[in-house]
This record gives structure tokens, sequence and C-alpha cells, in this order.
């Protein structure tokens, strides 16, 4: 029957595959020795492996259910209801929280107004494998949407929750946040896949469109699409690195692996919020409170451009949004009212809100290596890289 899921465990130990039949196995990655198996009931849909606490693993079905069982030796632990066709799954970075998405659809895809019965929502759950047999999920609440969802992943900072469906867009929530939206990033069609890469700030989406769209979740753009395929596309991921991304599709027998390459965006700056000016150095002025990096802020931000040729800066301010910044930035935040639409020289600046920032690497596909056509004898409906990136 044909593998319909599959993925690694963070760890690197163990690698679980799914098939349309509900097959489940378990294998040690080290040996590629079988070490579990397990016949579900209904169909499979999703899985997700965690290694923190413990090694565990989830499931989706067509049962409304999430099954949650320990790994190596398939005990079920909880049996989590979702009301809908689960058709995604993914754990936290540390195991705490387990997201469920999907939505019944019995003429796949073909009307595009489905009522509520549907069931077209995300749910979310805390695991503590370590309790006893009643208190080891605790349901937190769903998250309502317009569509089936077939995507959910949580940013490898565990600040984000990423929700992709056929409502055409992928909407990211704020874990710390009781799961508010944060921002929408609005697609041209349905969403069928979501991949974080490494730094938590770009995020990979593919779907009915027939291409991958990887966004810049700080300013909220398309950073660069990659060329469309014959067929929609069903799986996207980067590798752990994110020096790789690779995806698949419907029609196609072959894995499409594009070498990824990253340069800087913008350069530390200082704006003086009184007096508009701009200093070169790196460190924010003390009147202005630092802010935690890995953080996320709803602000008005200023975006700051590298002129090419030219030693000066352009601020550009921009309605409120997200920044999510990895360890490598600086993100300052003072007083002051918020700016208006368009454009500046920084001796202009006025009334700014943030001072600014250095953006982590932006990725692009490389221009020198040609992407790689990984064989297979059958369609791929799904992929995963191993933790290490040397396997997929």
């Amino acid at each position: 029957a044909a593998v319909v899921a599959v993925a690694y465990a963070p760890s690197g130990r163990y690698v679980a595959a799914g098939d349309a039949e509900s097959n489940l196995k378990v294998w040690d990655a080290g040996t590629h020795e079988e070490v579990g198996s397990e016949a579900l009931e209904g169909g499979l849909l999703s899985l997700a492996l965690c290694s923190r606490p413990q090694e565990l693993l989830a499931a989706g079905t067509t049962q409304k259910t999430v099954l949650l069982m320990s790994v190596p030796f398939m005990e079920q632990l909880a049996e989590l209801r979702h009301d809908g066709h689960v058709r995604s799954v993914s754990f936290s970075p540390d195991g705490g929280l387990l997201a469920g998405g999907g939505g019944i659809d019995e003429t796949h895809g073909l009307m595009t107004r489905k009522t509520g019965d549907a069931q077209m929502k995300t749910v979310v759950w805390r695991v503590d494998s370590s309790a006893g047999s009643g208190d080891r999920c605790k349901y937190l609440g769903s998250i309502a949407l317009d569509d089936i969802v077939h995507a959910t992943a949580f940013s490898p900072s565990g600040k984000l929750l990423a929700v992709g469906g056929e409502h055409r867009a992928v909407s990211l929530l704020l874990v710390d946040g009781d799961f508010q939206s944060a921002a929408t990033l609005p697609c041209v069609a349905g969403v069928r896949a979501v991949a974080w890469a490494a730094d938590s700030q770009f995020l990979a989406a593919a779907g009915e469109d027939l291409q991958v769209s990887v966004w810049d979740v700080v300013a909220e753009r398309v950073v660069f699409q990659l060329p469309k395929a014959k067929d929609w596309l069903c799986s996207v991921c980067f590798s752990p690195d994110s020096s790789w991304l690779a995806f698949c599709g419907y029609g196609s027998n072959e894995v499409s692996v594009y070498p990824i390459v990253s340069f800087d965006t913008a350069q530390a700056v200082e704006v003086d919020m009184a007096e508009g000016e701009h200093e070169s150095d790196n460190e924010p002025p003390a009147d202005i409170e630092q802010v935690e990096t890995s953080s996320i802020l709803r602000i008005n931000t200023v975006v700051v451009q590298d002129i090419e040729g030219s030693s000066g800066f352009q601020l550009q301010y921009e309605a409120p949004c997200i920044s999510v910044v990895d360890s490598s930035s600086v993100v300052a935040r003072g007083g002051g009212g918020g700016g208006g639409s368009g454009s500046t020289a920084a001796s202009g600046v006025s009334n700014t809100v943030l001072a600014v920032m250095r953006l982590s690497a932006c990725p692009i596909p490389s221009r020198s290596r040609a992407p790689e056509k990984l064989a297979h004898q059958d369609e791929v409906l799904t992929l995963a890289f191993s933790p290490d990136g040397a396997y997929l």
C-alpha cells in the first residue's frame, strides 16, 4: 500500500512510516531494524515524533482522533478527540504541546463552501507523558478556520504555530498568547504543506498553486518562489541547517531538492527617537529597552535596508507586524508614537517605536548549484529529513 506519512524522531534514533491501509511501523534509524508496529483503526493521515522528554509518536486518523503512543514499544498512552479527520499533527520543540489540524471533506475539495459540521479546525493539547493515564494530555482549545486544515507546524523557537489549509492562507498563531492570530500570510490557492527554516524567521508553504513559496514572517512577504510543478505539491521540508529545501507532489516519481544559500538582509542600526539620527554602533542606547532574543513582538517596525553603493540607510515604516529574531539578532524597543506609511531617509525619522536590528540571514536558491532530482519508483507523497540532515 502507498506510504502516506513518514517522520524522523528529533533524537535521530527512530523513523516511522504509515501506509494507506493504516499499517504503522517504527525502525531503529541506526540498525535499520523494525522495532515496533501497529495496525490502526480507520485511515492513517498524519504522523509526528518527539524525543523530549521521551520518545513519543502521534498519529492522526480518519476516526477523528489522534493516537499518542510510546516509542519503540507502541503502547497507546492516550486517544485524543478532534471531531474531524486529522490531516496534520505537530509536536512543539520541547514536546510539551501537540497540535492536530484537519476537517471532514467527503467531496475531496470539489465543494468550496462547507458547513460547520466539517469540523475545520486545529486542536491543541498539552502533553505530559509522565502523568497518570488520565492526565497525560490536557485539551487546551481549538482554533476554527474557514476551510479544511492540511498543515500544522510549530516553529523551532516554539513561539509560533503555523496552520495552512484550503482557506488559501497560512495563519501564524502566538503560542504564548493563547494561540491568538499574529499574522495571516495570503496564498493564491490552498496550502497542503508548511515547513520552518531553522531560525524561525522563514517559512515554506506549498500546495494547490503548484509551487513552493518561502515567506519572511518578519516582513510578511514572499522571499522567493520555486518553479511550478505539474500538479499539486503535498510535502515540503527544510534540512535542519536550512541548506536544502525539498518538496514532492502528485503525479511525480521524484523528489526535488534545491540548494539554499543565505545573505544578511540588514546591519545593526540605532535610531534616535527624539532627533531622528542614526549611528552604526551595534549596542542600543541605554534608554531603550533591550528585548530578549527569540521573542515575538507586535509593533510598528522600521525595515532597515542596506543601500548598495551608499553608506546611508533607508528606513521604511510599515503597519504593525511580527518581529521574529534569532540569537544573532538585536532588537530594541523604545517609547513614542507610531509612524505613518511610506519611506524616508534616516535623517527624517521621527516618532518611531522601534530602534532596530540585525535581521537574520535571508535564504535564496543557489545560482551556482543546480537542484537535485531524486528518482523514486512510485509517486512521492511525503518527505522527512533526518535530524542531522544526512538522510531524506
